[in-house]
């Protein structure tokens, strides 16, 4: 399972998206899906760790992934963006 990196212009139409979606700065839904035995769920939550997050997860029916929702302040898509491409280059994370 690899998240893949978005082709080239899935960022401009992305970030075009979130201008169009809500006000900045704001808070942010981050989703992901991971192997149970991931190990970039660590790699992950460092990269938020910062003031008003919240980091929630929940299993799936059989345990063999979880999902990884992070709600968090974001000064503007730009940084939303950011952090996803940092994310990207993890092993074993879809991000939705």
């Amino acid at each position: 399972m690899n998240s893949g990196v978005p082709d080239a212009d899935f960022y401009p139409r992305f970030r075009k998206q979130l201008v169009d979606s809500q006000s900045w700065p704001g808070p942010y839904m981050f989703k992901f899906i991971l192997k149970k035995d991931s190990k970039s769920r660590q790699m992950i939550e460092q990269l938020f760790d910062m003031k008003n997050v919240k980091i929630t997860t929940k299993p799936s029916s059989k345990g063999a992934y979880y999902s990884l929702s992070i709600l968090a302040q974001m000064e503007n898509p730009d940084r939303v963006i950011a952090l996803y491409k940092q994310i990207h280059q993890f092993e074993d994370v879809i991000s939705l």
